[in-house]
């Protein structure tokens, strides 16, 4: 396997994954746009009103079109995290020697990997789900006020666990 076509090919993904998210997020905003026209515009404006559906009747589909096409094509990021997950548990399964190791390399390779996940930022271990409640709950309240704060340590009962 060529390797460099391998990763060639997931930049070129990338670009599409990102051209696809750009495209649905201007065509959200031009359905957006044409709807309210289409709701708020008087009927004795018939020009604007008639460009207004014309415009949301062509531009809802592709939206569409193009926010799955956005969710369903991979970012790089996904991409590789798919390839190493994958390899990882080739090896695991192919490798009978894997299960031979003793039981004090397992548990120094648990602890180095335990080491390395809490040296991960926060969004990291957002995105790869393995963030504890208490990091959660901290990203959350960086955006919230002083009262909202307060309300949600009273309403949220995660953090007690």
């Amino acid at each position: 396997m060529n390797w460099y076509k391998v990763f060639y090919w997931f930049s070129v993904i990338d670009n599409i994954s990102t051209f696809a998210y750009t495209l649905a997020g201007c065509l959200t905003a031009i359905v957006v746009i044409s709807f309210v026209v289409k709701v708020f515009v008087d009927d004795y404006e018939e020009l604007i009103l008639t460009r207004a559906k014309s415009i949301f009747k062509w531009s809802l589909p592709f939206a569409c079109i193009f926010w799955v096409a956005a969710l369903l094509i991979p970012t790089k990021k996904q991409m590789l995290l798919i390839i190493a997950g994958g390899s990882v548990g080739n090896f695991i399964q192919g490798d009978s020697s894997v299960q031979k190791l003793p039981s004090d390399v397992t548990r120094y390779l648990h602890l180095s990997m335990k080491k390395e996940i809490e040296n991960l930022s926060t969004e990291t271990k957002e995105e790869l789900g393995i963030a504890t409640p208490k990091e959660t709950a901290v990203s959350k309240m960086k955006e919230m006020t002083k009262e909202q704060i307060i309300d949600y340590l009273k309403n949220d009962t995660t953090l007690l666990k």
